[in-house]
């Protein structure tokens, strides 16, 4: 909404990334911060980051790898594909993309330890997900974009076939 009342047509990626460097530089910097920093919070809870790190493992609890291939390997990368790109609007800013990094790193830092006590397979994945879009967050403070997005598409394959045959590793 915000984009909307500023650039009267900023309800798409497409037309948020075919902003011009002036129309950008011209938008008061406190709008834009503010922006940026609705973009960062629905990122985190999107993707599970500090400090909601903990709903996908109860999301995953269900009794279908559907289910847990949609909230574990699908669904979480998507604030991840909301900071890369809105990346141009929020990237200006020092204090988001430290905020960004310290977000990412914590995340890193409580799933990591959170997923060596889980009890089940999924709640491990789940915590192994989180911590590796972490990382992901700490890339893009650093402006990786072009990792960032590698990482990103090739975690989200490599979670899906983790969840799929997650049950026959453990019937084994």
């Amino acid at each position: 909404m915000l984009g909307h009342v500023l650039w009267h047509e900023a309800t798409r990626f497409s037309s948020i990334s075919g902003l011009t460097q002036t129309q950008i530089l011209t938008t008061p910097k406190l709008y834009l911060f503010i922006l940026g920093l609705f973009l960062l919070f629905a990122a985190i809870g999107k993707s599970a980051q500090f400090p909601f790190q903990n709903w996908p493992s109860k999301a995953m609890e269900g009794p279908t790898p559907s289910s847990a291939i949609f909230y574990g390997a699908l669904s979480i990368h998507a604030g991840v594909f909301l900071l890369v790109r809105t990346f141009p609007l929020w990237s200006t800013f020092p204090e988001l993309r430290i905020l960004t990094g310290l977000i990412g790193f914590l995340t890193f830092l409580f799933s990591t330890f959170q997923g060596r006590v889980q009890a089940n397979i999924k709640g491990q994945i789940a915590f192994a997900s989180t911590a590796q879009i972490g990382l992901m967050f700490l890339g893009l403070s650093f402006g990786l974009l072009e990792i960032v997005t590698i990482h990103l598409f090739l975690h989200a394959l490599y979670r899906c076939f983790q969840l799929l045959v997650s049950s026959s590793v453990v019937a084994s």
